[in-house]
């Protein structure tokens, strides 16, 4: 009976053992759990922390291209007053030209005008010459 006895202790023992080794094992892996929860945690809130960020550069990018819209609209604005601005510079250059022109045919012609007058006047006085009595 002692040796049953002893049989059973040392069955129970070798038990205690096992079931103390399977809890160690069991409390790593809980605390691999755990470890694995609190880096998917973390790994999520350095998802969350990087989307933020990502989020607010956005936004900044969203004002800085509003603003770059704003200048280029502005740009657009001025670019047209001036090509305005020239189309009517070029419009009186023109006018001025034609003025000029107009004015160029009018001298041509008073000058062709005085030209003829010129020689019909020679012609008169040649033919009052050639008709006066020489003495």
């Amino acid at each position: 009976r002692l040796g049953a006895a002893e049989e059973a202790l040392a069955e129970a023992q070798r038990d205690r053992e096992k079931t103390a080794v399977e809890a160690a094992g069991l409390r790593k892996e809980v605390e691999l759990v755990r470890v694995r929860r609190a880096a998917s945690g973390k790994e999520q809130r350095e998802c969350v922390r990087q989307l933020e960020s990502a989020q607010a550069q956005a936004a900044e990018y969203g004002a800085e291209l509003s603003e770059k819209r704003a200048e280029l609209a502005t740009l657009q604005s001025s670019l047209d007053t001036l090509a305005s601005d020239v189309a009517a510079a070029e419009e009186r250059v023109r006018a001025k030209l034609r003025a000029m022109d107009s004015e160029q045919a009018e001298d041509a012609s008073r000058e062709e005008g005085t030209a003829l007058k010129e020689k019909q006047l020679a012609l008169l006085e040649e033919g009052l010459a050639s008709s006066r009595p020489t003495a």
